[in-house]
C-alpha cells in the first residue's frame, strides 16, 4: 500500500508539472492569463479562500498582475516603435519604386522588342530615328569644330538602310 501512494505522489507531480507547462505556454503563445486549480486538500473552502482578494496570499497575485501589466506596456511601446519603422521603411520603398520608375523610362522604351506590339515597335523606331538624327547633328557640330582647328580628324557617320532611310541594324 506504500508503494501504491508514492507511486500516486509521483504521477500526480509529474502530471501536475505538465499541466503548468501546457498552461504557462498557452498564456505565452496566446497573451492570456490563466489559472488552474488542482485540490489535493478535500477541503475546496481552504483553497479558495487562499485566492480571494484582501487576504494575505492575494498580494503575491497584485505583484504578479503589476509585473504583467508593466510587461505588457513594454511590449506595447516595442510594438508600437516597430509598427512605426514599419511604415517609414514602407515609405522609403514607395518613394525608391516611383524613382526606379522615373528612370525607366517608357515600357517601349526599355522592353524587349520581341516583347512589344506593333505600335509600340513603331514608337520605339520614331524614336531611335530621332536620337540617330540628334546624334548626327552633334557629330557635325564636332567635325565642325576639329575643321576649324588643327586636327584633321574626321568622323564619319553611320551608313543608312535604304528601305526606310534610318540607320543599318545588325541584323539587316
Amino acid at each position: 500500500m506504500k508503494k501504491t501512494i508514492e507511486a500516486r505522489k509521483m504521477y500526480f507531480s509529474k502530471r501536475r508539472f505538465g499541466l503548468f507547462k501546457k498552461a504557462s505556454e498557452l498564456c505565452i503563445l496566446c497573451a492570456v492569463e490563466a489559472a488552474i486549480f488542482i485540490f489535493g486538500n478535500p477541503c475546496v473552502d481552504t483553497t479558495i479562500n487562499k485566492l480571494r482578494p484582501g487576504m494575505p496570499d492575494s498580494r503575491l497575485s497584485q505583484g504578479t498582475q503589476a509585473d504583467h501589466e508593466a510587461t505588457m506596456d513594454a511590449l506595447n511601446k516595442e510594438y508600437a516603435a516597430v509598427l512605426e519603422k514599419l511604415k517609414a521603411e514602407e515609405k522609403c520603398g514607395e518613394e525608391l519604386e516611383q524613382i526606379n520608375k522615373a528612370f525607366q523610362g517608357p515600357r517601349w522604351l526599355v522592353s524587349p522588342v520581341e516583347e512589344l506590339s506593333l505600335d509600340e515597335l513603331l514608337m520605339k523606331e520614331k524614336f531611335l530615328d530621332d536620337l540617330h538624327l540628334k546624334i548626327q547633328k552633334r557629330m557635325e557640330e564636332f567635325q565642325g569644330q576639329t575643321s576649324t582647328s588643327s586636327s584633321t580628324t574626321t568622323i564619319s557617320p553611320p551608313a543608312t538602310n535604304p528601305h526606310r532611310g534610318g540607320p543599318v541594324s545588325k541584323g539587316e
